[in-house]
């Protein structure tokens, strides 16, 4: 009766007046929600939707966390963000003139979410795509899709999204552009670190959205070998509250081939991560941003996330997987990290 009860309402908005984007062009609107890492999971349905339809108009709805990556995207024509109301029923209206005008939908998750299928039934498009809890006529989206295996991988789960309308993809395909002024910047900044370029780069972030986490001694231990058995510089990265972390770092290794990465937004960092030669990382959105950057990696990962379903796509991306990261003990990673360097001594 709720499902009923809510699609009536939805039907009902959706056919309010609305104000029509005039771009001559096929419009389709593409909502995917969350974090940085969500939205580069996005990036290879966006581009086989852009492929399928090469003079199309593709807006992308998101939260703010995920816009960086979207406005980084060639393929996206325009990034605009949903607004926050109340409750759910409040945001919906709020955020429906962002919604109409548009051909075609899709609701982007990798399985399904009421608030996500009810922008879209909202938007009144006659092509609404998404994931719904059970196949059959929905109340919500023209073309349901079945929900995808539990293990799948994000991105080709997305790509189904396309493939109920006969669109092909390639999960691989979630690179991004950082703006050559920002790549200009990035240089400028790590130049001093990196003595001119002389002296190769890698990029150890220390920040994850999981409790668990390596401790500062083994960051400086790994930070040290480094620096001086492996001769590279590093730029220690951080999510603004680990600021002060990576400064103290930088005091205990005692080097001035580390310091820490002021890197105050998504892309800013991607400037940085583009000019190394590898990354050492932990679970969260940095190991995906350095997917799209091209940028080869190393993960500390926890077992029970399945890297199946959550890990990057990313070339020569590779996992050190434990109950706990924070035992991973240093001489394991530092053996791992020998696919990337050539120690001095070798």
């Amino acid at each position: 009766m709720k499902r009923f009860l809510a699609s009536t309402v939805l039907r009902a908005l959706a056919h309010a007046p609305g104000v029509r984007k005039q771009t001559g062009s096929p419009r389709l609107l593409v909502i995917r929600r969350n974090r940085m890492g969500d939205m580069i999971m996005a990036l290879p349905l966006i581009r086989a939707l852009k492929t399928a339809h090469p003079g199309a108009w593709i807006t992308v709805l998101c939260d703010p966390e995920g816009a960086p990556i979207a406005r980084a995207c060639p393929e996206i024509s325009e990034v605009v963000l949903l607004r926050k109301g109340g409750n759910r029923w409040v945001s919906l209206w709020i955020n429906r003139p962002s919604l109409t005008g548009y051909d075609m939908v899709f609701g982007v998750k990798a399985g399904f979410d009421f608030y996500l299928a009810a922008l879209c039934r909202l938007s009144g498009a006659p092509v609404r795509v998404g994931f719904e809890e059970k196949t059959g006529a929905s109340p919500f989206f023209t073309h349901p899709v079945a929900l995808p295996p539990r293990e799948e991988h994000q991105a080709r789960s997305c790509l189904r999204l396309a493939g109920i309308l006969g669109i092909e993809g390639d999960e691989t395909r979630m690179g991004i552009a950082v703006p050559p002024a920002i790549a200009q910047n990035a240089a400028l900044a790590l130049g001093p670190l990196t003595d001119g370029g002389r002296r190769p780069l890698c990029v150890v972030s220390i920040s994850t959205n999981q409790e668990d986490r390596w401790p500062a001694p083994a960051f400086v231990q790994i930070v040290r070998q480094l620096v001086g058995e492996a001769g590279r510089s590093v730029g220690i990265s951080s999510a603004p509250a680990d600021r002060a972390l990576a400064r103290s770092l930088v005091h205990q290794v005692g080097s001035p081939w580390a310091q820490a990465l002021e890197t105050p937004t998504t892309l800013e960092l991607a400037g940085c991560l583009g000019r190394a030669e590898f990354v050492l990382c932990f679970e969260g959105g940095v190991v995906h941003l350095a997917a799209a950057c091209g940028t080869p990696a190393l993960v500390l990962w926890r077992t029970q996330a399945p890297v199946e379903k959550w890990g990057s796509l990313g070339r020569n991306h590779h996992y050190l997987r434990a109950g706990r990261v924070s035992e991973i003990p240093v001489a394991e990673v530092w053996a791992a990290l020998q696919r990337f360097v050539r120690t001095k001594n070798a």
